[in-house]
């Protein structure tokens, strides 16, 4: 499973028992954590705004502060062979676009 998904874009680290696998794209930034028991769960996290940077003077020190908003999508399944994580994987995209819609909605 770690080769496949190395061969597909993502950092791998293997631990005890279970793989992270990490990357960037226009989507943000995802990690991914497969058990050995086929168990995963895929977390994206984005910036819903600009990040906004201010310099604030506090007696004679300056401090750089820096505000960012994130969203957080996660989504859990299960395999029962490493041969379905490609399907797994394809899914993503459009399970993050869907949730998105639907959060859109409700705001």
């Amino acid at each position: 499973m770690a080769d496949m998904l190395r061969q597909m874009g993502w950092d791998v680290t293997i631990g005890k028992g279970e793989v992270i696998a990490s990357r960037e794209d226009r989507w943000g930034a995802w990690t991914l954590a497969v058990d050995g028991s086929g168990r995963i769960l895929v977390t994206v996290t984005r910036p819903l705004r600009p990040a906004r940077a201010r310099r604030v003077q506090r007696g004679e020190r300056t401090y750089r502060t820096l505000w960012e908003e994130h969203g957080i999508f996660s989504v859990s399944t299960e395999v029962s062979t490493p041969r379905d994580l490609p399907q797994v994987l394809e899914q993503l995209p459009a399970l993050l676009r869907q949730a998105r819609l639907k959060q859109d909605v409700h705001q």
